[in-house]
């Protein structure tokens, strides 16, 4: 195998282990707990979408896929730090406390 040849399989060879990092990092297709089958296939499937939507906002707007999916969880930490669901708990039971303490709250 000449110099030339051996240079283009490395190189697609890196190309390979970039793709394995980036789908077992950043769309977690090593996490999956399912049992069955057909959900480990799901899940795979599920995995390789979120990656070659990711690698196409790269390719489209220079992204990486780190920040891709830091923007991600940005976006979501904010909008449930503006509306958080577990306030609206406590405030449920907290009425519903003072109910059963008090009687009716008016």
């Amino acid at each position: 195998m000449d110099e030339s040849k051996c240079e283009d399989l490395a190189k697609k060879s890196w190309k390979i282990e970039e793709y394995h990092r980036g789908i077992k990092q950043f769309c977690g297709v090593e996490k999956c707990q399912a049992r069955k089958e057909e959900s480990q296939r799901a899940h795979i499937m599920f995995s390789l979408r979120v990656f070659l939507r990711m690698e196409l906002q790269r390719v489209k707007s220079g992204i990486s896929w780190f920040e891709s999916a830091m923007k991600i969880i940005r976006v979501a930490v904010t909008a449930y730090l503006k509306n958080p669901p577990h306030i609206k708990l406590i405030n449920v039971g907290m009425k519903v406390l003072k109910t059963i303490c008090y009687g009716s709250t008016a």
